[in-house]
């Protein structure tokens, strides 16, 4: 018999093939090193270039080099001071989202460290402060005709409760209002005080049709009245600091998101809202005198409101209709735009690409809301009366950090080019928006303490229209944005003919190098870099390499002599531009 054919199996074939491309693989390398150079006897023992690991070359990313274009015209105004930072009620025993922020930075507590206090506004300086918050409307201020359920021992504390505010009212002195007005005047700080809403009303039992939350169960009946709760004594002793040549009371509130179906401590229609309005009205009429033309002017003080946050859906109807009946000195709203601060664990890892991605900088429903009540104020003027960046006392390691600074910043811009009045930063102290954190005896500055210096003192109320544009569009009227940096542009708050710019940067892996308008381009420019130490959610900043850490801390520019501005990834830039004598700002 003849000898058996071998068949190959699976196993020899996979070895078979592996081994010829291992020899192939080897024969190509030998080959590549044999070949002979011209110019390898001038690397001696350093391999050759194209077998040694090639050096990085920088890679050119679309839009490193941008233009900043500025129209030769104002496109808006704001009141003087434009930047407002507020104070709240909040006791230590509030907790979100399981943390307590509010230790110590209640506007009672806070009057242990009153030096502090005067230390940052000064630092701040110019700029108002506004005094409420939810718990407004649930203080009593002490005088003798208080009635029921504002007739409470006086002083006393707030205490916890079930319902959506979360706790019962408190009582406090009439010095407390004394000792605030004096901080205002003392540190040339423009006081907007919020008034309760709802001093004169009764507090129904059992459930309330027109709410809307779990946690809410009760009605407010009555109307608002000027004694039962103690505001027509505070009224009076503001208007004797006036006649006396140390008034700071500029502006006065009434409630605190008392709106309709979402209101917090009540659900009040916007009829009757109004009325309440009018009521204050008398009171002030009475009381003050002379014509206020801006904050930060003397006269009667303004009154605005109602200081709500509203769903959009509602908030047009709900605002026209208020104003309409109301006659106040200007639309008071709230806004929130990047959430709920109970967010900030995803937000910790991707707020940074929200802000500069493609919702970025406010995403559509910023300005769909102040359009919104743009239209419902019908000529009246806007104030954003409470801006934290998320709400429920912010978010943590987010509204606290660096990074926040581009949201901030670019409401601050974009609100200014929208008309809007005034802008109240929630809040100087407290929770995770604070612009500073208590510690001790001490406050400590966060990094959106210097964005609100530096803007408050460097940017004026004419506002002006900035442009980041891609070059390579070369058609001037095409819309050629950048998306992730961003331009402001005011004329300087005191040096006529000069020019403010904040620059952001929300690149996190690109610098920028941004080319000036050619009237600017030779001209010399303090420039104010700000960037994070490590990483873009530290609760500390630099400004030009050096860390601030204290509330009075000296901001120093650099000085640089034209040019284009340069950008570090993730970073912003405040620039003067000295000796502009731009048009628009010369008048």
């Amino acid at each position: 018999m003849g000898r058996g054919r071998s068949v190959a199996t699976p196993r020899m074939v996979i070895a078979v093939v592996a081994t010829l491309i291992t020899c192939l693989a080897l024969l190509a390398t030998q080959l590549e090193f044999d070949r002979t150079d011209p110019h390898e006897n001038i690397h001696h023992n350093k391999p050759h270039p194209r077998h040694a690991t090639p050096r990085p070359r920088p890679m050119r990313v679309k839009g490193e080099n941008v233009l900043l274009k500025i129209q030769n015209k104002l496109v808006a105004t704001t009141d003087a001071p434009y930047v407002c930072v507020s104070l709240d009620w909040w006791p230590d025993a509030k907790i979100d989202w399981s943390h307590h922020t509010w230790n110590g930075s209640s506007i009672i507590a806070l009057q242990e460290v009153h030096s502090e206090l005067r230390r940052a506004l000064s630092s701040l300086n110019p700029v108002a402060l506004r005094v409420g918050g939810t718990l407004q409307d649930l203080v009593a201020y002490d005088s003798e005709d208080r009635a029921s359920p504002f007739d409470m021992d006086c002083p006393s504390s707030f205490r916890p409760a079930g319902d959506r505010a979360a706790f019962e009212g408190a009582c406090v002195t009439l010095d407390l209002y004394d000792a605030i007005e004096t901080l205002a005047f003392d540190t040339k700080t423009s006081l907007i005080f919020g008034l309760s809403g709802l001093h004169g009303r009764v507090r129904d039992e059992g459930k309330c049709p027109k709410c809307d939350s779990k946690n809410c169960d009760k009605c407010w009946s009555g109307r608002w009245s000027a004694t039962s709760g103690g505001a027509r004594s505070l009224l009076q002793r503001a208007a004797f600091h006036a006649k006396a040549g140390r008034g700071a009371l500029s502006a006065v509130s009434l409630g605190n998101e008392l709106c309709g179906q979402g209101g917090i401590a009540a659900h009040l229609s916007p009829s009757e809202l109004a009325a309440d309005f009018r009521r204050l009205r008398a009171e002030i009429d009475a009381l003050f005198e002379g014509t206020r033309t801006s904050i930060s002017s003397t006269g009667r003080p303004y009154i605005v409101g109602p200081d709500c946050q509203l769903p959009l859906e509602k908030a047009y109807d709900y605002y026209a209709s208020f104003n309409k009946e109301a006659n106040v000195d200007a639309l008071a709203f709230h806004l929130y735009w990047l959430g709920a601060g109970k967010l900030w664990r995803p937000f910790r890892k991707k707020l940074f690409d929200k802000i500069q991605g493609a919702a970025w900088p406010l995403g559509r429903g910023f300005y769909a809301f102040v359009n919104a009540y743009t239209k419902a104020a019908r000529g009246t003027p806007l104030w954003i009366t409470e801006a934290g960046g998320m709400y429920g006392s912010g978010g943590i390691n987010v509204t606290s950090s660096y990074a926040s600074a581009f949201w901030y910043l670019d409401e601050l811009g974009e609100s200014a080019k929208k008309s809007i009045q005034v802008h109240c930063r929630q809040a100087l102290v407290g929770g995770h928006y604070g612009l500073t954190k208590r510690l001790g005896d001490r406050l400590v500055p966060r990094p959106d303490f210097f964005a609100t210096k530096l803007w408050a003192s460097l940017m004026g109320p004419r506002v002006l229209s900035a442009q980041i544009r891609d070059p390579s569009v070369e058609d001037a009227y095409a819309p050629a944005p950048v998306a992730d940096c961003r331009a402001y542009a005011h004329c300087h708050r005191t040096q006529t003919g000069d020019v403010s710019l904040v620059v952001l940067n929300g690149a996190s892996r690109v610098a920028r190098r941004v080319a000036l308008p050619e009237e600017f381009a030779s001209l010399s420019r303090l420039e104010y870099h700000m960037t994070a130490p490590l990483d873009v959610f530290d609760d500390q900043v630099l400004l030009n390499g050096v860390r601030l850490d204290a509330v009075d801390a000296e901001l120093a520019p650099r000085r640089v002599a034209g040019g284009p501005l340069t950008l570090a990834p993730a970073s912003y830039v405040v620039a003067v531009v000295e000796g502009a004598k731009f048009g628009p700002c010369l008048g």
